[in-house]
């Protein structure tokens, strides 16, 4: 039989594991609505930018010529 200490030592590690597996869990959930999100935002911008017109080469900062 254990004692109450031992018991109590036993019930903490599994409390202590439960705690660590369910935000485990939490934060993959999040990661995954956060990455999901971050695409739609990317999806979004990309289509505005072609209704605008405005295309990758001018999304570049312009190159400019040194004077000789």
């Amino acid at each position: 039989m254990t004692s109450r200490r031992q018991w109590h030592i036993i019930v903490t590690k599994q409390l202590e594991d439960q705690l660590r597996r369910a935000k485990r869990i939490y934060n993959e959930q999040l990661n995954k609505k956060s990455n999901r999100r971050a695409r739609e935002v990317d999806k979004e911008e990309q289509q505005s930018k072609q209704q605008e017109g405005i295309g990758p080469e001018a999304i570049e900062a312009p190159k400019t010529q040194k004077a000789t």
